[in-house]
């Protein structure tokens, strides 16, 4: 029996964790998905409201932000690393940050959930963001 590839239900996935989508991508997330974020262990729906609250900062401290669609990067037997990147605005300015998101998901029959996400951050992308940032100056109203 050959393995399922996860990695395009994994990006269809990333691509909900947008607004207008975080309700849709709730409902495919098991209520024991775990997701390691800032020093935290989230659980369940506590890891779409990260996302929500991480979105409601970025709109604050930017002019505009675009979410590009996730691509996966490399197949895992139980999921995806996916690809992220956003479009950033600022004061004029533009940037593309890209990160990864590690995906891990179980079947049930046809339906499969999220059981846990990890964020990689790229060393060298969050150094470009900082200088990009410290570059564009806070948001002028």
């Amino acid at each position: 029996m050959s393995e399922y590839d996860y990695s395009a239900d994994a990006a269809a996935w990333v691509n909900l964790l947008v607004p207008g989508h975080f309700d849709e991508a709730a409902k495919l997330i098991s209520d024991a998905c775990t997701y390691n974020y800032k020093d935290q262990i989230l659980r369940g729906s506590s890891v779409i409201e990260a996302f929500v609250e991480s979105h409601a900062k970025a709109t604050k401290e930017l002019d505009s932000i675009e979410y590009l669609p996730g691509v996966p990067k490399e197949f895992l037997a139980d999921g995806a690393l996916i690809s992220v990147a956003d479009k950033i605005r600022l004061n004029g300015k533009t940037h593309i940050y890209r990160d990864q998101l590690r995906v891990r998901m179980q079947s049930n029959g046809s339906k499969w959930r999220v059981v846990e996400l990890q964020h990689l951050p790229i060393a060298e992308e969050r150094t470009q963001l900082q200088e990009f940032l410290k570059a564009a100056g806070p948001k002028r109203t």
